[in-house]
């Protein structure tokens, strides 16, 4: 497969894109990386999807090959959306379907939920991360119950959220970090000890994270975009297992959200889970790309309930397939009865 790297304008800043085209394309795809990745965290995905669809991957502003502004609060989300569309622009025109990690997929779930933008796409599916909106409306029900021990189980989890509004510190400090720290703590966070990102020199990790430190400075800073019912298919990919984002972050995005055009998926996993199980991620983005995108955008389902059967089942394939082989029993009982029904009118 060929990959094209092109540089797209957006907002007088210059981004990286890199894309690939077969012959006969089935639909796009648009790919937003995360903290602290740029587009080669999507791997996997651009080399298995890209045989179907025109597929790319951007670079957020101040990523590795894309230029990084100048003011703090030109990394604010609503600042960053219309890079969206300038990638889609460059892609030959919308619709598009788009996949989102960590910030991407915050970033691309402010962008999906927003009637401006969601013209502009099919579906869109975000892995590891919530609507950055919701997580407010999930802190205060929290606050609310008398168990507020989820929060602080999260608050612990979100520790570098804080450690990021200290001023110059978090830089200099990724400019000093070892290596070998640097690989630990990816590691912990589900990235296989082969990810180029772990073998990156400090110099190119740092040209990859310094500037998007930004990101979280502004999700504090500035209040992100209200969520608003989607209109088109959405859906949530949430690991397990995430390191940094609990499932019970989610609860708020779920309320939110709810309706027939969205709906949450727990998978079995780390936070880095379209890398360390890139074939199971496949299919689930492509089934949802091909089956799922429809009027109604799928099946709508209770995350609630789904958490409790991951923990008490905690093999996600099997769960899918018990679901599935009890559909089709019920389908085939409904199918004999029809006959028998029949039957005995013919009598």
């Amino acid at each position: 497969m060929k990959f094209e790297e092109q540089y797209i304008q957006s907002q007088g800043l210059t981004l990286y894109l890199k894309s690939a085209k077969p012959r006969r394309p089935r639909g796009k795809i648009l790919l937003l990386h995360g903290f602290p990745d740029y587009h080669e965290t999507w791997q996997y995905q651009l080399e298995a999807l890209g045989n179907k669809c025109h597929i790319a991957a951007l670079e957020l502003r101040g990523v590795n090959n894309s230029e990084r502004p100048k003011k703090g609060k030109d990394y604010a989300v609503r600042s960053i959306l219309p890079d969206i569309s300038a990638a889609i622009e460059a892609m030959g025109g919308g619709p598009v379907h788009l996949i989102g990690h960590d910030w991407g997929s915050m970033i691309g779930w402010c962008y999906a939920t927003d009637p401006h933008y969601s013209r502009n796409l099919l579906s869109y599916q975000g892995l590891s991360a919530p609507h950055p909106g919701t997580i407010l409306t999930c802190v205060a029900d929290k606050l609310k119950t008398l168990n507020p021990g989820p929060l602080g189980k999260q608050l612990l989890k979100s520790w570098y959220v804080w450690y990021f509004q200290i001023p110059l510190l978090p830089e200099f400090s990724i400019r000093r970090l070892s290596p070998e720290w640097r690989a630990g703590l990816l590691k912990k966070g589900g990235m296989d000890h082969s990810d180029p990102l772990i073998k990156k020199t400090k110099e190119e990790f740092a040209a990859i994270t310094t500037g998007t430190v930004n990101l979280y400075r502004q999700l504090i800073r500035r209040r992100p975009p209200r969520p608003q019912a989607p209109t088109i298919p959405t859906q949530q990919i949430i690991p397990t297992g995430d390191l940094f984002v609990s499932v019970e972050l989610y609860d708020g995005q779920n309320r939110v959200l709810a309706g027939p055009n969205y709906r949450a998926l727990l998978v079995d996993g780390p936070h880095w889970i379209h890398r360390t199980s890139p074939e199971t991620i496949n299919a689930i983005l492509l089934d949802f790309i091909e089956n799922g995108s429809g009027p109604t955008g799928g099946e709508s389902r209770d995350p609630a309930t789904d958490r409790k059967k991951a923990r008490s089942t905690p093999n996600s394939k099997k769960r899918t397939a018990d679901r599935t082989t009890q559909k089709k029993s019920r389908s085939l009982g409904r199918a004999k009865k029809g006959s028998k029904k029949a039957s005995n009118k013919r009598k």
